[in-house]
């Protein structure tokens, strides 16, 4: 019976302390968590919003990888997402940008914006036209201990171009779309294609 009642207290033991290992993972987990959202929003207000070089540095490992395409006369890496905020910056030295929502799950954080600023400086190739823009990004960033270690991003390129440019983006449009798209499409495609009778010989 004390065996017994021994081994019980030795199985309590092991499942109390399972317990408090887990919590104080969850705990550690949310710190770190809550670390990654407060430094992708200092990232966005120093950054992008202030063009506070110094700030990319700091919130960016040196081996830092950008997925999303750059322009080709970018070079790669963090000194080629560096210098195409300098780039954006200079052609639009107003941006703002807006977090409207983020998520944030283990190492990553996922974060939908908005960005807005007036065009007063050339812009790949193309001069200033002194128009105001409003578009969507959307953003993932893989996050070690705080700083920024890879990013993925879409961003809305076309809408921001046709409120730029909307002669030029309409001329790339078709003048005329289909009148009549087919009520329905063929049940069965042919088992045989149609071939040209072959000569008979003589």
């Amino acid at each position: 019976m004390y065996l017994r009642i021994n081994g019980f207290r030795r199985v309590a033991a092991v499942l109390a302390l399972g317990a408090l290992v887990a919590v104080a993972s969850a705990a550690q987990a949310s710190d770190m968590t809550a670390q990654n959202k407060a430094n992708f929003t200092k990232f966005v207000d120093q950054v992008l919003n202030q063009g506070d070089m110094a700030a990319f540095d700091a919130l960016t490992t040196p081996g830092f990888v950008e997925h999303e395409a750059m322009p080709p006369d970018m070079p790669e890496g963090r000194e080629g997402c560096k210098a195409f905020f300098q780039m954006f910056r200079a052609a639009f030295p107003d941006l703002k940008v807006t977090v409207d929502n983020m998520m944030a799950e283990g190492d990553k954080i996922m974060a939908f914006e908005t960005w807005t600023g007036t065009n007063t400086g050339p812009f790949m190739g193309m001069p200033a036209t002194g128009k105001k823009v409003t578009f969507q990004c959307v953003d993932m960033v893989k996050m070690t201990d705080g700083k920024a270690t890879e990013h993925w991003g879409v961003t809305d390129r076309l809408g921001m171009m046709e409120q730029m440019h909307p002669e030029m983006m309409s001329s790339m449009m078709p003048k005329e779309m289909p009148k009549e798209m087919p009520k329905e499409m063929p049940k069965e495609m042919p088992k045989e294609m149609p071939m040209g009778k072959e000569k008979s010989g003589n």
